[in-house]
């Protein structure tokens, strides 16, 4: 099932809210590792836990805020949704066991929280 637009505009997990705000409300726990085990659960961009979840999976799959359904795999610091033509990456930092600092390739940032 094709989701593009979502990941287009969004990049999936980007909120509007800056890097700085993410970094002040984090707890100052060490990073976490990049393991795909740590992105397993419920995820929604910046802090509104009532909002549409973004639901990730151990099995590799994972259903949009909006229904859609795809892949999605982390290698080092880069996370993907998708593959092949549909496929958006783009770099994440884990800050704590509730957020995680995303970076899009066009320069953009946000972060989301685990709820």
């Amino acid at each position: 099932m094709k989701f593009s637009g979502y990941i287009a505009c969004a990049g999936v997990l980007l909120s509007a809210a800056t890097v700085a705000n993410a970094q002040n409300n984090g707890s100052s726990e060490p990073p976490y590792a990049y393991t795909q085990s740590y992105f397993v659960g419920e995820w929604v961009d910046g802090t509104d836990c009532s909002a549409n979840k973004l639901v990730m999976r151990a099995d590799g799959t994972l259903t949009a805020p909006n229904g859609g359904r795809t892949t999605w795999r982390l290698d080092g610091n880069r996370l993907t949704f998708g593959s092949g033509a549909n496929a958006t990456s783009f770099t994440v930092r884990p800050v704590n066991r509730d957020r995680v600092l995303t970076y899009n390739d066009d320069g953009s940032t946000g972060y989301s929280t685990r709820c």
